[in-house]
């Protein structure tokens, strides 16, 4: 898939983004964990930081309630959480030409967002330009070499397979790649 095909796939699919109709509670506790490691490699009291490939926002908007000048860069322009009422600064925009200053950010945090990228390399190229030169880099992905992850998504699966009558999805050119496979045979 091309990335103009991705990005309209992540516009409009609701498997992509964890939404909470809204609910702050809610995606705040979705992304804690996250939110707590990036909090814990902050260089600064106030840092810039960068949350590429935030969603709906919700992590982006937990770091900006945590004190700090948080942004937020997705491929779609419709973030679920909202400041105050207000939309905080999000942006859409690809990974790989991110429309930031370079040196600009002291932390730039990715919540698994490398393996959904046709070219991670020129998401870690762009990301490493927008930081300050003492800046960090927090990326956060599943464990690919998983057993258990591998298994939970051949059963996964499987039961989608048995509920459709032993039909499964046919891998279609549009369809893009997920790391365990979107088709039966390709989970397996």
């Amino acid at each position: 898939m091309d990335a103009k095909g991705l990005r309209t796939h992540y516009r409009k699919s609701d498997q992509v983004r964890a939404t909470f109709d809204r609910n702050q509670e809610e995606g705040a506790a979705y992304f804690r964990r996250y939110v707590n490691f990036i909090l814990s490699h902050v260089p600064c009291s106030t840092a810039g930081i960068l949350d590429i490939g935030c969603g709906s926002g919700w992590s982006t908007l937990a770091l900006r309630n945590a004190g700090h000048r948080a942004f937020g860069v997705d491929l779609h322009s419709n973030p679920e959480a909202k400041e105050g009422g207000e939309a905080f600064h999000y942006v859409c925009a690809d990974a790989t030409t991110l429309p930031f200053r370079d040196s600009s950010m002291d932390l730039v945090g990715m919540h698994a967002v490398l393996e959904h990228l046709p070219n991670p390399e020129g998401a870690l190229v762009e990301a490493m330009r927008v930081l300050k030169p003492k800046g960090r880099l927090v990326v956060v992905g599943p464990n690919l070499l998983s057993v258990g992850l591998a298994l939970k998504y051949a059963a996964r699966k499987s039961w989608k397979a048995i509920r459709n009558r032993g039909r499964w999805e046919v891998r279609t050119e549009e369809m893009p790649r997920h790391p365990f496979g979107n088709t039966l045979p390709e989970a397996y």
